[in-house]
């Protein structure tokens, strides 16, 4: 039989993933430990330090939703951050303004998984399997 990415055999009794009814998710420090909604955290490792950050997880959409372009600033996904804000500065003070802006807002919140993926990707971070 094949591994899991922790080492574990696989058999029928074993399951990939060792979090139990008494250990929330939350705790659970593997990356092939699904959250709620099925989206996992995402863990990349910087090579020149191998420092591990965890960059996505489940509640991602959410924190993007609530803080927008700072939470694209703080995760150093500057480029959409900026093209957030210069945006929402030329669209103007009238209602389809407003609606394309909050439109806009849940746009954003809804890509920002794939967006700080993306951006970590691009510092050349690599993907790892969580944090250890």
């Amino acid at each position: 039989m094949g591994k899991f990415p922790h080492g574990q055999e696989q058999s029928g009794e074993i399951s990939p993933c060792d979090c139990t009814e008494k250990k929330r998710y939350t705790q659970c420090a593997r990356i092939d430990c699904a959250a709620p909604g099925g989206r996992m955290a995402t863990y990349f490792m910087n090579p020149a330090n191998r420092y591990i950050e965890k960059a996505t997880g489940p509640w991602t959409w959410l924190w993007a939703l609530l803080f927008g372009p700072f939470y694209f600033i703080y995760k150093g996904a500057w480029p959409h951050a900026f093209a957030y804000v210069f945006a929402l500065l030329f669209l103007g003070r009238d209602v389809i303004a407003v609606l394309v802006a909050t439109l806009l807002w849940i746009v954003f919140a809804f890509a920002a998984y794939p967006i700080v993926r993306k951006t970590y990707l691009r510092k050349g971070w690599v993907e790892t399997s969580g944090a250890s």
